[in-house]
């Protein structure tokens, strides 16, 4: 009897342990077939998963309801519409149409100059030497202003203003300047000479009281290490005259006189160019 108690005894131990540890089975996380809780809330589980459909997730992600900056409803970013020269905004870059430059309309047609009544007439054009043979094989290097025979007007006004010459007055077919700075002297007034709206020579000069030649042969003998004897040079009394002839046609005289002015005579130092 004893015997018989204690097997079933065994057997309802045996049979209560085996359910504890279904139950304990069922119960871990990750089992997909358990209806506890801990399987419903493990790490992972695709009803609360970040970005799920069905469960809880952020209002709005990133880049969807949110307006990020550059669109057209948020904040412009750099380089939309409200850029520099954009056609929507107000504000103008450098050189539109609403900023004046030097050239532009905004310039007028002519400025009258001063009235100056020592200001000299342009240098008549020398002789041609003859023979062909005297003119010099080479092409002048370096024009005077930085401007070359044959400049458009507009352009040479464009030019002077933005490299701050001193620019006196102008027509149609002369520029005055004042002060310009060449071979190493500053001279008191220039003019640039035009025809048919191409510049077609220029002039330097400057005059002193006193009978002072050292302006002349400085210039004399820079022109001269630059181009070589002149084709043709004169001396009378104390006026003083050289030419230098370019291959293309194109001259340089350099000319020291004496000449009647508003104040009495004076000694004029002269450079001019032209073809």
């Amino acid at each position: 009897m004893k015997k018989i108690y204690a097997t079933l005894l065994s057997a309802v131990l045996l049979a209560l342990g085996f359910a504890t540890s279904a139950t304990a089975q069922s119960a871990r996380p990750g089992k997909t077939n358990s209806n506890t809780t801990a399987a419903t809330t493990r790490p992972g589980s695709s009803t609360i998963r970040p970005g799920s459909t069905t469960g809880k997730q952020p209002a709005a992600k990133p880049s969807t309801a949110a307006t990020r900056p550059g669109t057209s409803s948020g904040v412009a970013r750099p380089g939309t519409t409200s850029r520099p020269g954009s056609t929507t905004t107000t504000t103008k870059r450098p050189g539109t149409s609403t900023v004046a430059r030097p050239g532009t309309s905004a310039r007028p047609a002519t400025l009258t100059p001063p009235s100056r009544p020592d200001r000299l007439p342009a240098v008549l054009r020398p002789a041609t030497p003859r023979p062909a043979a005297y003119h010099s094989s080479i092409t002048f290097r370096s024009p005077l202003f930085g401007l070359t025979l044959g400049t458009a007007l507009s352009n040479s006004l464009d030019y002077l203003y933005n490299s701050r010459y001193s620019v006196d007055g102008y027509n149609t077919n002369e520029i005055y300047l004042r002060n310009v700075y060449e071979f190493g002297y500053t001279w008191t007034d220039a003019t640039l000479f035009y025809q048919n709206g191409q510049m077609t020579g220029s002039m330097l000069y400057d005059s002193t009281i006193s009978d002072n030649t050292a302006r002349y042969y400085s210039v004399f003998n820079q022109l001269s290490s630059l181009y070589g004897r002149p084709v043709a040079s004169n001396q009378a009394n104390r006026n003083l005259n050289a030419t230098w002839w370019s291959s293309t046609g194109e001259y340089i005289t350099l000319e020291y006189t004496l000449q009647r002015s508003t104040n009495g005579y004076r000694f004029f130092t002269i450079l001019s160019t032209g073809r």
